[in-house]
Parts: structure tokens; C-alpha cells; sequence
């Protein structure tokens, strides 16, 4: 599945300053991001 910035009305934008950016959001890692892909792919009790 790809995600527009167009369809959300969304501006990329670069980051030269490390992971944290001037919205206060942080890239995460790619264990964070196989994590949620396993969660969502999945049930849970």
C-alpha cells in the first residue's frame, strides 16, 4: 500500500537535525516499524 502526500494534503519535508524534527516527531527504527506491521497483522487476546 502506498500513501499519497497528496491525498492527505501532506508536505515531506527534509530533516538535517537527527531524528527529531521541529513538530516534535520521531523517526522510529525499523524494529519499531516490523513491530507494528506484525500487530496489525495479526489478533490479540
Amino acid at each position: 500500500m502506498t500513501i499519497s502526500y497528496e491525498k492527505f494534503h501532506l508536505k515531506e519535508v527534509i530533516n538535517a537535525s537527527g531524528k527529531m524534527t521541529i513538530l516534535g516527531v520521531s523517526k522510529v527504527s525499523e524494529a519499531v516499524l516490523a513491530a507494528q506491521r506484525f500487530g496489525g497483522e495479526h489478533f490479540f487476546e
